[in-house]
């Protein structure tokens, strides 16, 4: 199973404090952040990698707004080992309209 915690603080922030209390241990300059965001080049590809820490639903709004996860997790890229990937969708399902997922579905995807 795998630990699902929420935080007030800005992801980057909030997954190397909550790395530093996890039993995988490892400094911040190991811990490798992986956020999903649907603008991102590109695709994850699986299995996961039980030492990275997963980001879903990072950047929650009422609306979608273009690049917004994606831009957050290269400012953070910049400080921490962070790396945005998307779900394969347009891989996996071929050109549908829905590009979009919940954050429940997401982590049902991965």
């Amino acid at each position: 199973h795998w630990a699902v915690r929420t935080s007030p603080l800005a992801f980057a922030e909030a997954a190397i404090a909550a790395s530093e209390n996890d039993e995988r241990g490892g400094s911040e300059e190991q811990q490798r952040i992986v956020v999903l965001s649907p603008d991102a080049p590109e695709a994850f590809s699986g299995p996961l990698d039980r030492s990275c820490i997963y980001v879903v639903g990072g950047l929650c709004d009422y609306k979608r707004i273009s690049n917004a996860t994606l831009h957050r997790s290269q400012e953070a890229g910049r400080k921490y080992n962070v790396v945005a990937r998307r779900l394969p969708i347009k891989e996996s399902l071929g050109d549908i309209d829905v590009k979009i997922l919940t954050v429940n579905q997401a982590v049902e995807a991965l």
